[in-house]
């Protein structure tokens, strides 16, 4: 009995079986066909047609930046005193821009006037070349035609002086140097101060000049007055010799005749006034010549001439009137006397001794 009770064994307890799950093929599924409502006429459209990708969408414009704003560059601050027109107008020309290379508001010296100005150019008549010396006596004139200079004695005499260097004076031989002359003695004819010196350079410049400055000098002399219709005076300084004249000194001898010549005569003029005042003191009356046509000044009882022996007047001088003075002349006129009228008294004597030639002429014939 013991033995049928006994203790059973104990169990084992079953490991648990590991499933093994085998993978099977996964079939595939079978298509869903969804039956189209559509016409097998349109299907067929659809797929014999494929639809065309669209085109590619336009390429994006850039939005273009905004403009920028242009700032205007600023102007060069104004000169605080600008060079004046009077220096102004010269710039460009050769003489000026080799005188005053690059001339502003800050290089070119002062006092900014006229009269400064031209005395600044004085001094290169006497170092530069006749080109540059015309262009100084050119823009010289202009300036006196602009203004008039306050020192016109000093111009013309710085004028002269280029004229008549010592050694070498210019001459018509040369172009420069004739268009120089040619310039310096329009300039002295437009400053109006027609005195001793003036009158001499003139009649060297007849004597030593070529065709165009004798035509000149006649033309200037004309201007000034002078009455010579039968050209007298052109037939005086003719007949000078002054082609034997010769070297260094040849213009200053000739000058120098120049200035005997208009003292003599100046001096037979002067005479001949104080004569005429002594006349019409003593109650007489004088018959004379007035110059019509001086330059710039009416006529004044210190033109008068001697009348002519007949009493009439010069039919080839329409310039001249005759008229009579009955009261006594102011003794003035001597002191006043020009040079001009002295050349004039000269034409004059040289007509008187012509018209008496030939009433001795026609008187010798008759007595035959």
């Amino acid at each position: 009995m013991k033995q049928v009770m006994a203790r059973p064994p104990t169990p084992m307890t079953p490991e648990p079986e590991v499933e093994q799950h085998t993978e099977q093929p996964t079939k595939p599924h079978a298509k869903k066909v969804i039956k189209s409502t559509k016409s097998t006429k349109s299907l067929q459209k659809f797929i014999s047609h494929p639809r065309l990708p669209s085109p590619p969408p336009p390429p994006r414009q850039k939005t273009p930046p905004p403009p920028v704003r242009k700032i205007p560059t600023p102007k060069p601050p104004t000169p605080p005193n600008p060079l004046p027109n009077f220096i102004l107008q010269f710039k460009g020309s050769t003489w000026f821009e080799d005188f005053f290379p690059d001339a502003d508001h800050e290089t070119f010296p002062k006092p900014w006037t006229i009269s400064a100005f031209c005395n600044m150019l004085l001094p290169l008549l006497r170092k530069s070349s006749y080109s540059h010396k015309k262009g100084v006596v050119d823009a010289v004139r202009t300036l006196n035609l602009q203004e008039t200079l306050p020192n016109i004695t000093q111009v013309v005499q710085a004028v002269l002086n280029a004229m008549n260097p010592l050694k070498d004076p210019p001459t018509c031989l040369n172009k420069e140097e004739k268009d120089f002359i040619t310039s310096g003695l329009m300039m002295m004819q437009s400053f109006g101060l027609y005195d001793k010196n003036f009158v001499m350079e003139l009649m060297v410049q007849f004597l030593d000049g070529d065709q165009d400055i004798r035509k000149l000098v006649m033309d200037i002399f004309c201007n000034l007055g002078l009455q010579d219709p039968h050209h007298y005076f052109l037939h005086e300084l003719d007949a000078w010799d002054v082609w034997s004249i010769d070297g260094d000194g040849r213009k200053q001898q000739i000058k120098a005749r120049c200035k005997m010549w208009l003292d003599r005569w100046l001096m037979a003029f002067k005479s001949y006034l104080e004569a005429t005042i002594d006349k019409m003191k003593r109650g007489g009356s004088v018959h004379g010549r007035l110059n019509t046509n001086t330059p710039k000044t009416p006529p004044t009882p210190k033109s008068i001439l001697r009348r002519l022996e007949d009493g009439s007047e010069d039919k080839k001088g329409p310039r001249s009137v005759t008229v009579t003075f009955d009261s006594p002349l102011d003794r003035a006129v001597i002191d006043n006397a020009t040079y001009i009228e002295a050349i004039n008294y000269f034409c004059d004597m040289e007509l008187e001794k012509e018209l008496a030639k030939i009433q001795k002429d026609d008187a010798s014939e008759k007595n035959h």
